[in-house]
C-alpha cells in the first residue's frame, strides 16, 4: 500500500492514496474517522477531459464511473447511515480555503471523473463529459471521499492537472508548497 496520511490537528491529508480493492483504498480515512478527525482535504493528481494548461484544480463534485462502490456491502453504522447525503460532498468552506492558495487567474475548479482506464471511454460518453464542464479522470480520490462523507467528515480535494500528459511533469517543489500551504490553511 503506497499511502502517505498526515493527521494534526484534526485534519487529515493523503497524498498518493493506496492501490488495491475499496476496503484498502479507503482504510486511511476509516482510520482518521476512528481518530476523531473531522476535516480535511485529499490531494493527486489527474488527467483532463481535453489537453489543455496544467495547474492545479479544486474539485466540485465528482462522478463515479469505476462501476463500485465503497459502501457496496453491510453498512457500518458505526460511521454512518446507510445512504447517506452526498450532495455538496466537497465541503464548500474548504473548497474556498483551498481555493485561497492559488492566485485569482491560476484559480480552476472541476469535476473529478473516477474511471479505470479513461481512454476506452466511447464517443457518446466523451461528449456527455464535456457537458458537464471541466472534468479531471482519475482511479483515486473518489472512494476515499465517499467514505468520508459516510463518516460525516468535512472535506475538499486539491488535483494537479496533467494539461499535456506527455510533456507536463508534476512540479515537485510546487506541489509542496501547494500541500504546505493547504495544511496551514485549513487548521
Amino acid at each position: 500500500m503506497h499511502t502517505l496520511t498526515v493527521a494534526r490537528k484534526q485534519l487529515l491529508a493523503v497524498v498518493a492514496l493506496a492501490l488495491g480493492d475499496m476496503k484498502q483504498k479507503t482504510l486511511p480515512v476509516r482510520i482518521a474517522q476512528q481518530l476523531g478527525i473531522a476535516q480535511g482535504f485529499f490531494f493527486g493528481s489527474a488527467e483532463p477531459l481535453q489537453t489543455g494548461k496544467s495547474g492545479f484544480v479544486v474539485i466540485r463534485d465528482h462522478i463515479n464511473l469505476l462501476g463500485d462502490n465503497p459502501l457496496i456491502g453491510p453498512n457500518q453504522d458505526e460511521f454512518g447511515t446507510r445512504f447517506p447525503d452526498m450532495t455538496e460532498i466537497y465541503t464548500w468552506e474548504i473548497r474556498a480555503s483551498l481555493a485561497h492558495l492559488f492566485d485569482e487567474e491560476d484559480r480552476a475548479e472541476g469535476i473529478l471523473v473516477a474511471h479505470p482506464a479513461p481512454e476506452t471511454l466511447s464517443t457518446s460518453e466523451q461528449k456527455a463529459l464535456r457537458k458537464v464542464g471541466d472534468c479531471y479522470f482519475s482511479v483515486h480520490l473518489v472512494p476515499e471521499t465517499i467514505i468520508a462523507r459516510h463518516g460525516s467528515m468535512r472535506f475538499g480535494s486539491i488535483i494537479y492537472s496533467r494539461g499535456d500528459v506527455a510533456n507536463d511533469a508534476v512540479p515537485e517543489a510546487s506541489v509542496t508548497q501547494i500541500f504546505q500551504q493547504a495544511v496551514e490553511q485549513l487548521f
